[in-house]
């Protein structure tokens, strides 16, 4: 598996730039190496390789954003109607 990671390397760095629908995919990286480098190996290392140099080369960001709403006056909501009396006006 070695002798294959700089090769798998330069597929995925040049990934990077591309739309995430082009990207390849472990099993991509797989068929391509079987394909044309003669990989005789296993798929699970490829996949281990893959997920690992991901997480590796994953952009920097915060993860999430924290929601943060303005506080409002109370508002009661009444969630039944109010009855009404035969004659009465509302």
């Amino acid at each position: 598996m070695a002798a294959y990671e700089p090769i798998i390397d330069q597929w995925l760095t040049e990934d990077q730039g591309r739309w995430h629908k082009q990207q390849h995919t472990a099993r991509r990286v797989f068929d391509r190496l079987v394909a044309e480098h003669g990989y005789t190996g296993s798929y699970s290392p490829v996949q281990r390789y893959v997920k690992h140099w991901r997480a590796q080369h994953r952009p920097m960001s915060d993860g999430f954003s924290e929601l943060e709403w303005p506080p409002e006056p109370f508002r009661w909501i009444s969630a039944r109607p109010k009855p009404s009396l035969p004659g009465s006006a509302r």
